[in-house]
């Protein structure tokens, strides 16, 4: 839907605005109602208790719209579009660490340095203050004690080892099998990973890597097939920052490549498969291909029609 409607430079541009419109909301009323409402310190992780949210997602949807919101300041020339931007920026920027997920904000310095990477300057200017205002909050633990990373690890052996009984056709595509122990026999895995990362009372319910989930619930060839959708979509954003026929579709390809780098750092390192956060991966997706599909039709343009004493058909 999104490649068919928004098949043009005009409406890719608005698909952009819906996008950072949608997500600056988003980050604005959660934040709002996180620290004014319900009084919580800004030393809280932004959303934390809620029932129905989890916090290390909203870094899919903040850096997204901030990605596409820094592209856009690019090319607007309106002094009030600027301002709307630069508080849209801001307010998304603020929200992805405010929610002090060490995901969130290793993807979002990758996302800037590949928007940004010819400006060796600017990125370090950037990452200084992403460190700074990281140190100043509880965050600073999460990066540097070694409990908060033996559970993922401990998450990623016993992925593993589901893996090595299901191969080829993995344990079936529902996540839920996953963590179903009439199906998976969770001691039994528990004893095969290091002792280190042995956690009885953990429920490893879920992987944290989308490769590594793709792998156990489809199986090896599940996961080449899942590696080759982004291992082509970011050949194209590569030959379309690098050979787009005009400057805008340069950009597109810079920002497509950003926003493809951010997921694959949050997918990596989170869950990934729900249904929010796999709308914003077909948004990314989409953006790429709208803009290779307008490559084209720029190459057409530059290219003209034959001449009749010209080779081929005119």
């Amino acid at each position: 839907m999104l490649i068919n409607f928004f098949d043009s430079p005009r409406r890719l541009e608005i698909l952009a605005w819906l996008i950072i419109v949608s997500t600056t909301i988003f980050a604005l009323a959660i934040t709002l109602h996180w620290y004014l409402f319900l009084g919580n310190p800004l030393s809280s992780r932004l959303g934390h208790t809620y029932a129905t949210y989890g916090t290390v997602t909203n870094g899919y949807y903040t850096i997204l719209g901030l990605i596409l919101a820094l592209r856009q300041l690019a090319w607007e020339k309106g002094t009030r579009t600027k301002w709307i931007l630069w508080s849209s920026v801001t307010i998304l920027g603020a929200a992805s660490i405010l929610s002090q997920a060490r995901s969130t904000i290793v993807a979002l310095c990758i996302a800037l340095g590949i928007l940004y990477f010819r400006k060796v300057k600017l990125i370090l200017a950037i990452l200084l203050c992403v460190v700074i205002a990281s140190a100043l909050m509880p965050v600073k633990d999460r990066f540097t004690k070694w409990n908060e990373y033996s559970v993922r690890f401990g998450q990623v052996f016993y992925t593993i080892e589901i893996m090595k009984d299901y191969p080829v056709f993995g344990i079936g595509f529902s996540v839920d099998t996953f963590r179903d122990e009439a199906l998976i026999n969770r001691e039994k895995y528990m004893r095969q990973i290091p002792k280190q990362y042995q956690n009885p009372a953990h429920p490893y319910l879920w992987p944290h890597n989308m490769f590594l989930s793709a792998a156990v619930r489809t199986g090896i060839p599940g996961l080449v097939f899942f590696a080759l959708i982004f291992i082509v979509t970011i050949i194209m954003g590569l030959k379309l920052s690098r050979y787009g026929h005009t400057e805008q579709i340069k950009s597109w390809g810079v920002c497509g490549l950003g926003c493809l780098g951010m997921f694959l750092v949050k997918g990596s390192l989170d869950q990934a498969f729900m249904s929010a956060t796999e709308i914003l991966l077909f948004s990314i997706l989409a953006i790429l291909t709208i803009t290779w599909d307008l490559q084209g039709r720029a190459a057409d343009n530059i290219a003209g029609p034959l001449r009749p004493d010209s080779q081929g058909t005119p």
